[in-house]
Formats: C-alpha cells, sequence, structure tokens
C-alpha cells in the first residue's frame, strides 16, 4: 500500500510490534488485547474502517473538528486525537445500543470497533513520538506520550469487557475506569522488583553523572538475568530495546519519580 492508503497508520502497521518507546509496556498492553480482538479483519481493513469512522465523526460533527486530510498530512500538533468526539461517540454507542455499521463503513461489533480506535491512537503516538523526539520537546513527548497511553488503554480495556458482555450498556464507563486502575495497579507490581533493582543501581553506583543511555546500558548490562525474566521464563520488558526502557525510567528517577 502506499501512504495515502495507510492513512494514519503510516509509521504503526496495524497488529504489527511496532510500539512508541515512552511508555511501552502500557502501549503493549493495549496492542495486545486490541489485535486479539481483531482476528477477523486485516491490517488494510482496519486502516479503512478507522478513516471511514474518522470522516463520519468529522462529518457528523458540528463544531470545528480537525478533518481526516489533517489527521494524515499534519498529524496531532495539539494533542486531540486521544480524546474529544470519537471517544464520546463509542461511549455513547456502548448506552444506547447504536449500529456501527455506517459510522466504521463495515460489519462491525461494538467492542471491535473501540478496539480499533485504541489501536488509531497508537498509530498517532507512533508518528508523534517520532516528531516530538526530532524537535526535542521532552516534556511534550512525555505529556502527549501519556496521554495517548490512558486514552488507548481505556479503550481497549473497555472493548475488553464489551466483547465478555456485549450487552453492558450504562456501566461500561465505570468499567472502563475500573479495569484501567487495576491494569495499572498489576503493571507497577510486575515491574516493581526490576524497577527498584534498577533505582538502587543507579544511586549507589556511579551512574548519576552519566548521562541516561549511558547509565541505562551500564546497568543492564550488570542485572542479574533472573531480574530480567517473569516466573515463567520471560522477558519483563518486552520491547526490542530494552536498555531504552531503563533510560526512561532514569530521566524519572531525575525528576524525582522513585519507585
Amino acid at each position: 500500500m502506499t501512504t495515502m492508503d495507510l492513512y494514519i497508520f503510516d509509521e504503526y502497521p496495524p497488529k504489527s510490534l511496532v510500539l512508541p518507546g515512552y511508555f511501552d509496556p502500557d502501549f503493549h498492553d493495549i496492542v495486545d488485547t486490541a489485535s486479539n480482538l481483531l482476528d477477523r479483519f486485516s491490517p488494510s481493513e482496519i486502516v479503512s474502517a478507522v478513516r471511514h469512522f474518522d470522516e463520519y465523526i468529522y462529518s457528523h460533527t458540528s463544531d470545528n473538528q480537525t478533518s481526516p486530510d489533517d489527521w494524515q498530512t499534519k498529524g496531532d500538533p495539539y494533542g486531540e486525537y486521544c480524546a474529544g468526539k470519537r471517544t464520546d461517540f463509542l461511549v455513547q454507542s456502548t448506552e444506547t445500543s447504536r449500529d456501527l455499521n455506517d459510522a466504521f463503513g463495515c460489519s462491525i461489533q461494538r467492542h471491535e470497533a473501540l478496539a480499533m480506535a485504541a489501536l488509531a491512537v497508537i498509530a498517532m503516538a507512533v508518528r508523534e513520538e517520532s516528531k516530538l523526539e526530532q524537535a526535542g520537546d521532552m516534556e511534550e513527548l512525555y505529556w502527549r506520550l501519556g496521554r495517548y497511553a490512558i486514552e488507548g488503554s481505556r479503550l481497549s480495556y473497555a472493548a475488553n469487557i464489551l466483547q465478555l458482555n456485549p450487552h453492558v450498556a450504562l456501566p461500561v464507563e465505570k468499567y472502563r475506569k475500573s479495569i484501567a486502575s487495576k491494569g495499572g495497579l498489576a503493571k507497577r507490581e510486575k515491574y516493581s522488583p526490576l524497577r527498584q533493582a534498577i533505582y538502587s543501581a543507579w544511586t549507589e553506583g556511579q551512574h548519576q553523572e552519566r548521562s541516561n543511555k549511558e547509565a541505562a546500558r551500564r546497568i543492564w548490562k550488570a542485572l542479574p538475568d533472573e531480574l530480567k525474566l517473569t516466573p515463567e521464563n520471560k522477558p519483563i520488558l518486552t520491547s526490542d530495546d530494552p536498555e531504552a526502557t531503563v533510560a526512561r525510567w532514569i530521566a524519572e528517577f531525575k525528576r524525582g519519580k522513585t519507585p
């Protein structure tokens, strides 16, 4: 497919392993949850449905909204893609059992619509991360990627609830908040021993004068394997570059966010 065919998915093919480098555990969970709910859709079908949905929202909204063409060519300079009309529309659909086929241009169930919206948030996050890193605007990058991670998590967890109980209506917002909270607690528990070990190594070693990247490289290399693996012998950090995650944690330590 050409770049135009890929819409906003030009840097993140749907259901692929490409993820933003920041908040990667959160984004990994979003992709894993949403992709599993979209087995019957090909990547090109997801791209087409998301674009159709964005066009539908744009054409059915009276106030001034960004057009799909602008999302494609200009990106999301103000961080607006991850909130607003799309989420409101999908939440309302769970309350009214609205048929979403017209909105997405295909036969689709409510949980699949939410899962597609979650993948679209990741696609935009990957694009914006690249721009913000090139611009060197790290404060905006952390704020924006955190916002994408939160919204993508809410959408994917809501999709999972609706897949398990297609008839849930009004309580869906409560479920979204409850499940997202439990998911956040599970993530903290999963990464806590590793983060604590890295924090200890960073504070006790000769690393605080080094760059985040260099400190991360040395600390990660020195850590024993048992800290890097789950009880099932799987990597705790699933990204292709775990040292980048460690470097981001060190940046958080420097700002006072300790484990």
